[in-house]
């Protein structure tokens, strides 16, 4: 089946299994990286949609180059069906099932503060209350970042995530053990998950840069622990969150490491989670990336798929609040 997709598309395959797309690296016209999506696995993070995907799905686990690791890829052939999230978000407002009135009203709110067009925000639902809002495109994830952030401060509507209400950390992509006052720390700076009324919600910008899975070689140098200071956090609310760095020291792994200028997070636990001028302790994979389309390379380090970890630190190297 044809069309295009890209994160927050769901897939129907042969087997009626549900799949998501997931970020902005496909061969839009033979395949698709996608995860699981509510076939018996509801709720379960990252990591063990890998594991399900493995043991149920083997045929479908090959090397993605771009991302340097094994991933399910599902071919176009096998595709039944697409849902659209940008339809779907029109199907809530015009006519919203009674668990999604609440979903309805924190669509309009956010297209109405941030000034953009209903076409421009799709809804997929990770359970009935906990709606994904997906938005491409870099001049509307702004206006639309800006716009909750805005309605954070003048409503008393959203609120942020505290440990509390994290029931479980891994459903964010962290695999490591954390006190609640470093989370309470960092969800505090987060805009794009919270919660609205008495859901949780999760919103997922995505940047213009769409690539196919031969545009894009990475190659990895081994796992690596840093400590590097934010030049850039521009990107850091897009999915994947990238943040533009220098490294000031290396306390494990190779030299390479060195010419780190990017760390990429593929995780919603670390988006949002520093800021241009903080230093962060970063645990990771050190890869090199060689991107064809922009002719060039660079090394980076990759978080998000194991016990990484990004946290900004105090004077004196100290973890924020540990």
């Amino acid at each position: 089946m044809q069309g295009y997709v890209h994160e927050g598309y769901v897939l129907k395959i042969f087997d009626e299994s549900l799949w998501l797309a997931k970020w902005n690296i496909h061969d839009n016209t033979k395949n698709v990286i996608a995860l699981p999506w509510k076939h018996r696995i509801r709720n379960q993070c990252f990591v063990e949609k890998i594991n399900y995907a493995k043991s149920k799905y083997p045929y479908l686990m090959k090397v993605v180059k771009p991302y340097n690791r094994i991933l399910p890829v599902i071919s176009r052939n096998h595709i039944r069906k697409i849902f659209d999230p940008y339809e779907e978000a029109k199907r809530i407002l015009r006519n919203p099932k009674s668990y999604e009135r609440t979903v309805r009203d924190l669509v309009m709110l956010i297209i109405s503060e941030a000034g953009i067009d209903v076409d421009d925000i799709g809804v997929v639902h990770d359970s009935a209350h906990e709606p994904i809002i997906i938005s491409r495109g870099k001049s509307l994830a702004y206006k639309i970042y800006n716009a909750v952030r805005r309605l954070f401060f003048t409503t008393n509507l959203f609120y942020h995530l505290k440990p509390e209400t994290l029931f479980d950390v891994e459903k964010h992509d962290i695999y490591v053990k954390i006190s609640n006052k470093v989370l309470k720390s960092l969800y505090s700076r987060k805009y794009l998950n919270g919660m609205f009324g008495t859901i949780f919600y999760t919103i997922r910008l995505l940047d213009d840069s769409l690539y196919n899975i031969s545009d894009i070689e990475v190659r990895s140098f081994g796992r690596v622990t840093l400590i590097a200071k934010i030049l850039d956090d521009k990107n850091s609310i897009f999915y994947p969150s990238k943040y533009g760095v220098e490294v000031t020291s290396i306390a494990e792994g190779s030299f390479r490491a060195k010419f780190v200028s990017e760390i990429v997070a593929f995780n919603e636990g670390f988006r949002e989670a520093a800021w241009e001028g903080s230093e962060v302790l970063v645990q990771g994979v050190l890869e090199k990336v060689i991107d064809k389309v922009n002719d060039r390379e660079y090394y980076r380090v990759s978080v998000g798929f194991s016990k990484d970890l990004i946290l900004p630190l105090q004077r004196q190297h100290i973890p924020l609040y540990a």
